[in-house]
């Protein structure tokens, strides 16, 4: 879940970009808490910002993510998954 930013003090908009028709285009970003007002209560009340099904722990979603990698590596051989990988990390700049 996510919302634009349309309120507050921020003025400079980090999460959006520009696509080649001049578009502007709302980048989704992880967000680490999440709260919304409670107007009978006038309080704030937390919202589970995780997914859900998704890993709540570091070391679960590195077992995820192995665990996917082994799956693919198991449908297209580990020599082309090694090769995507490494493009996925080129393209993310991670190399």
């Amino acid at each position: 879940m996510r919302t634009p930013h349309k309120h507050g003090t921020c003025t400079e908009r980090t999460n959006e970009v520009v696509d080649e028709n001049g578009k502007n285009i709302d980048i989704p970003h992880p967000v680490h808490e999440m709260r919304i007002w409670d107007c009978k209560e006038s309080a704030y009340k937390d919202v589970k910002a995780l997914l859900e099904g998704a890993p709540e722990t570091e070391d679960a979603s590195k077992a995820m993510w192995s665990d996917i990698i082994k799956k693919v590596e198991g449908r297209i051989g580990k020599d082309e998954a090694e090769k995507l990988l490494a493009e996925g990390r080129k393209a993310l700049g991670w190399e």
